[in-house]
């Protein structure tokens, strides 16, 4: 037969949650007056890095990708995110992986979100695959 017998894990099941919410920190980032102003022209982006020197940071997506679409909420809007993108200068291109294959291809996109920080001739210096948090972001653009 099978026998019940009570157990008190020690917490509630609110806390429970609350210790598996992985988001609750980039929801709760405070947030920059606009979000991340991307772009969607790669090339015209690689002017403008190549005109002022600087970088591209280059996000794939897809309208169907979930974690694109949380990035989209918390992490591009949170003042961190937004403050290391204008202290490097970098120049932020949004593009659909499903309608840009010649670049997934070219750049080696095997999932959603792929970001990418290119130099001014569209070489890849750094890669980040995956949700990533505000201050993982931050980081990768150069934040302190």
């Amino acid at each position: 037969g099978i026998a019940f017998a009570a157990f008190d894990p020690g917490y509630t099941q609110a806390e429970e949650e609350a210790r598996a919410d992985v988001h609750r920190v980039d929801r709760e980032a405070p947030r920059a007056a606009a979000p991340l102003a991307f772009g969607h022209d790669l090339e015209a982006a690689l002017a403008t890095a190549r005109a002022n020197g600087t970088q591209v940071f280059l996000d794939f997506e897809t309208t169907w990708c979930g974690p694109c679409k949380q990035m989209d909420q918390w992490v591009y809007t949170a003042a961190a995110v937004v403050a290391a993108a204008e202290r490097t200068g970098v120049v932020p291109v949004k593009l659909d992986g499903d309608e840009q294959r010649e670049l997934v291809r070219r750049y080696g996109v095997r999932g959603y979100p792929t970001m990418l920080l290119l130099d001014a001739e569209g070489r890849e210096l750094k890669r980040a695959v995956g949700y990533r948090s505000v201050a993982e972001m931050a980081a990768f653009l150069g934040g302190q």
